[in-house]
């Protein structure tokens, strides 16, 4: 008997949180007019798991753009707070959380002059994850006359997970003609992650690349991009170097401050949480189904999932090629962009363009969504915007990239696993010489020799099957014994 630890999806649950704060503009901010932007950036900062629910608490830092009373653009901070439950018997405080967050709708309206609402929907995908132990019966040896229905699966068992908290605390420099006022919009992305694996350790690294449009005190917007190592050393007892093993990071904590002492500065302190998996991929002869051609066979078997391949993700490319008219006077700052699912096979791309004009005062946004149908867009999809570059001919800005399609998931294949067999004598041994047979539907080599105890071999060479495992309904063969 061998066993061999399955990880396992044990419950998938979609919420979306309607989350409304009310913000004050500040007495030394000039009075709103017109709301041009607003950017968020969601995370948990911290997660309770314990018997029967998940508890986390989160953040949302805004980032508000306006134009004021003066036709200037002004920026706004502000941070909401909010926390969710989720409650299901299964869990347990062994089990692991994987989570997806994304705000899918956001609404500032204006109250007054000094004043604004801003509510959002925060979309939560909690997916909870567990290690299932299961028996591999495989003492073929121990049993007399048994004929056995097996396949090689190449799987990944599970070893085990563990995590560590890495922080960083960067100064980021911007041009040194600029004072910063306020921060307008940040971007992270954690990028090439590698793993190396060595004594019951696995050595983390990945490089966080940072993206900020900043507002200076003349009025102007400039943008500063940096990238900065993440390392980190996570204990995996039992891990080996020829193990696989996946990394997940987690913001936990993001902190970003002007520097009082050097407005030409920004101080950036986060806080993420990597998460590491280490399975063992190993070739592994399942045991399907058994018979005896002379005693009674009594079989447990049950249907498991397993993970049978933990590839790189498959992914399908297409390409972006958009062409956008904007003055002949503009300054392109910037161009951001953002994919999200419709539905199966539909997908779409925003495109946000930051620019100055000599015709307007301030910062002007130039939003364009481009529709996506593709047949490999479903549920399990992620769509990444991998690459994107822009060239600006005044007034033509052509704006190139990639999108990537993404499978979510590793392939996973259900087996089924004989976990005990036990013979004992027949009461009455069934004596025939000849049957005929005649082929029904969903019968198969197999269950026509296990149903008669004789050999596959035999049905074969009886019958002089050239093509065995492709039998016709209505077909007539001998059974011989």
């Amino acid at each position: 008997m061998e066993k061999i630890g399955i990880y396992r999806k044990k419950l998938s649950k979609k919420k979306e949180i309607e989350l409304r704060q009310d913000v004050i503009i500040p007495d030394a901010k000039q009075d709103i007019v017109t709301v041009l932007d607003g950017n968020f950036f969601c995370y948990f900062s911290k997660i309770e798991m314990v018997e029967g629910r998940i508890k986390v608490n989160g953040n949302v830092d805004s980032y508000i753009t306006y134009i004021s009373s003066s036709e200037e653009t002004v920026g706004l901070q502000s941070n909401f707070y909010f926390d969710d439950m989720l409650e299901n018997k299964i869990i347990t405080e062994n089990m692991h959380l994987k989570y997806q967050l994304e705000i899918v709708k956001q609404e500032i309206k204006i109250v007054n002059e000094r004043k604004i609402s801003i509510m959002l929907t925060v979309q939560i995908l909690y997916e909870v994850y567990g290690v299932d132990e299961i028996e591999l019966w495989n003492d073929v040896g121990a049993l007399e006359d048994i004929q056995v229905a097996s396949q090689k699966v190449n799987l990944y068992s599970f070893i085990g997970i563990n995590s560590n908290l890495a922080s960083l605390k960067e100064e980021i420099k911007v041009d040194s003609n600029d004072a910063i006022a306020e921060v307008l919009k940040v971007v992270t992305n954690i990028i090439d992650k590698e793993v190396k694996i060595s004594y019951h350790k696995v050595l983390t690294k990945a490089d966080l690349q940072v993206s900020i449009l900043y507002l200076t005190k003349e009025g102007r917007v400039g943008k500063v991009e940096d990238k900065f190592p993440i390392m980190s050393f996570i204990e995996l007892e039992n891990v080996k170097e020829e193990n696989v093993c996946s990394t997940d990071y987690q913001i936990r904590n993001m902190l970003l401050n002007i520097n009082s002492s050097d407005e030409n500065s920004i101080t950036l302190q986060m806080e993420y949480e990597i998460i590491c998996q280490a399975f063992e991929n190993r070739e592994q002869e399942i045991v399907n189904d058994v018979y005896s051609l002379k005693y009674h066979t009594e079989m447990t078997s049950k249907e498991i999932e397993v993970k049978t391949e933990i590839p790189e993700n498959e992914k399908e490319k297409i390409d972006i090629n958009e062409k956008v008219n904007l003055e002949e006077e503009a300054r392109v700052i910037d161009v951001f962009g953002k994919c999200r699912m419709i539905k199966n096979s539909e997908g779409e791309i925003e495109l946000k363009v930051y620019y100055e004009s000599s015709r307007h005062s301030g910062l002007n946004i130039k939003t364009i969504t481009l529709p996506v149908v593709h047949k490999k867009i479903h549920d399990s999809s992620n769509l990444v915007l991998s690459s994107m570059e822009f060239e600006f001919n005044a007034p033509v800005l052509t704006i190139q990239g990639n999108m990537m399609i993404e499978e979510k998931d590793v392939q996973e294949q259900v087996i089924c696993v004989v976990q005990k067999v036990e013979q004992r004598e027949l009461l009455k041994e069934q004596e025939f010489g000849m049957v005929v047979y005649s082929i029904k539907k969903n019968d198969t080599l197999w269950n026509i020799a296990k149903r008669f105890r004789v050999k596959q071999e035999s049905i074969i060479s009886s019958n002089e099957l050239e093509e065995p495992y492709l039998l016709n309904s209505g077909e007539k063969i001998y059974i011989i014994r």
